[in-house]
């Protein structure tokens, strides 16, 4: 696993560009890239992202095909949301 962190100016480009899922086969590993901003970030339906506050982190990842934004209160949820692929944080998504 790749962990990456972004600036504010560069996750709407980067999100969709670098994110990837690979799943391994064999005897072959997993290969996740997942990005982390700061703030309270989500994804619209339409694929709009939107900054929502400076509190806590995002967590970027792909998941079924879409992008999903993970919202964690502090640093260390964030990365054992990164490491772990269990996300204990909640969703962030708008209507």
């Amino acid at each position: 696993m790749a962990i990456d962190s972004k600036g504010d100016h560069l996750i709407s480009e980067d999100s969709r560009r670098k994110l990837f899922d690979i799943e391994g086969t064999g005897e072959r590993a997993r290969i996740v890239l997942c990005l982390i901003t700061a703030g309270r970030w989500s994804v619209a339906p339409s694929g709009q992202l939107g900054k929502h506050g400076g509190d806590g982190y995002t967590v970027w990842r792909w998941s079924a095909g879409r992008l999903n934004a993970i919202y964690c209160r502090d640093t260390k949820t964030a990365m054992d949301a990164a490491l772990a692929r269990k996300i204990h944080c909640e969703v962030a998504s708008v209507a």
